[in-house]
Formats: structure tokens, C-alpha cells, sequence
């Protein structure tokens, strides 16, 4: 049996880096973000600075999930034909969130990011204090 969602009201304050607000039924939603961050002490630019292809990481198959196997069949009868929901306050979706109203078949979210924090050596912290 088909439901219907009604959401009175819906935020969403901060939304970034491929994830999706979707309002309504979809039957595929594969949002994918690649993420390099480098933070580092000192500003120092090399000039390669955003070339993913230096990690291969981002290029590699993602582990899946062992399939299981089938546990008992659900059944399950709805009073409703609508799934009601007062309010959603939502601070924040990043890196291939869903924040989906409706239903769907599938989804595949992924998320690769690489952090690099770059600090400077006791001796390069002791010439600059000097």
C-alpha cells in the first residue's frame, strides 16, 4: 500500500558537499563527495595542492557489506494512508547526507575524504618563536 507524507514544516540551516533535501518519491538516490583537506601551521603552498589523483584511495572499489541472508517476511498493516509529521528542524547535511521525505527503492551514499594536518617540527616551532 502506497503512503503519502505530510511534513508541516521543514529547516535545514546548513546544507554542503553533495547532500540532498528531496521531498517527494524517488528510486535512486547516489550522492558521492570526494573531499581532500589540508590543514596545516604554517601556510605553505606547493601549487598541487586539490589533486586527488595523488591519493588512489579515491579511485578504489568501496567495501560492500557481506549480503545477509533473508530473515522472516514482515507484515504489516497501516491504519493510515498517510505517514504525518509535525515539524523537522535539521542543523546541518554534509558529505552525501539524505534527508528524504517520500520513499525509494535505493540508495547509495559515499563519502571518501582524506585529512592531512600539516605541523611544523619542535625545531620549526623554536625558529619561528625566535
Amino acid at each position: 500500500m502506497m503512503r503519502i507524507s505530510r511534513v508541516g514544516h521543514v529547516k535545514v540551516t546548513s546544507k554542503e558537499l553533495s547532500s540532498i533535501t528531496l521531498i517527494g518519491d524517488s528510486v535512486a538516490i547516489t550522492p558521492r563527495t570526494n573531499v581532500l583537506a589540508v590543514q596545516r601551521e604554517r601556510p605553505h603552498y606547493l601549487g598541487q595542492e586539490g589533486d586527488l589523483q595523488q591519493f588512489p584511495f579515491y579511485e578504489q572499489p568501496m567495501p560492500k557489506l557481506a549480503a545477509r541472508s533473508a530473515g522472516p517476511e514482515l507484515f504489516a498493516r497501516n491504519n493510515s494512508p498517510f505517514i504525518d509529521v509535525g515539524s523537522l528542524r535539521i542543523l546541518g547535511l554534509s558529505a552525501s547526507a539524505v534527508l528524504h521525505i517520500g520513499s525509494t527503492s535505493f540508495i547509495d551514499a559515499e563519502s571518501r575524504v582524506k585529512h592531512i594536518r600539516q605541523l611544523l617540527s619542535v625545531e620549526e616551532s623554536e625558529q619561528e618563536e625566535a
